[in-house]
């Protein structure tokens, strides 16, 4: 996979495809990956998987695919616990397992019809209706949207994303 990598305060933009062994980092500042387009699905069936550890210094966004005030924007973000919750429309869906700081998590979100689940090392966490649609915007890791808003501090690892289940 190919995407472009932002660091808004030194204005670079870096082309990379990913490597095996080796994870993002996010400054939690203004670091963000930003894909050239949607590459959720706005009405299909689509799974997430990755590894994130959380550098708990900061409360933010994982993925998105977001515009300010529309019932279609959805994101994963995590807090300063490094618990992780479901964001769609205007809401947050909170996971009940604590989070952990420091230390690597592997998280699957996945949306069949309506249903969204959520699970957090294997176990299932979350499992909710989500009636938004899914709006078909650029898709960013590490930020609510782009520029950089809500960024994410921490590392990403083999991060997938699926057209199904």
């Amino acid at each position: 996979m190919t995407a472009i990598i932002n660091d808004e305060a030194s204005r670079v933009r870096t082309q990379v495809q990913s490597q095996p062994g080796r994870a993002l980092t996010f400054d939690g500042v203004n670091d963000y990956v930003l894909f050239g387009s949607a590459v959720i699905p706005n009405t299909a069936d689509f799974s997430i998987c990755f590894w994130m550890n959380s550098s708990g210094s900061v409360s933010g966004c994982v993925i998105s695919q977001y515009v300010g005030g529309d019932a279609e924007r959805w994101g994963i973000n995590a807090n300063l616990s490094g618990n992780i919750s479901w964001f769609s429309g205007g809401s947050f869906s909170a996971l009940t397992t604590s989070g952990t700081t420091n230390s690597w998590q592997h998280v699957v979100v996945q949306r069949s019809g309506t249903a969204v689940t959520v699970y957090i090392n294997g176990c299932l966490d979350l499992s909710i209706t989500n009636g938004n649609g899914i709006k078909n915007t650029p898709t960013v890791l590490g930020s609510f949207g782009f520029p950089a808003s809500t960024p994410y501090g921490g590392k990403l690892h083999d991060f997938r994303i699926y057209d199904r289940i």
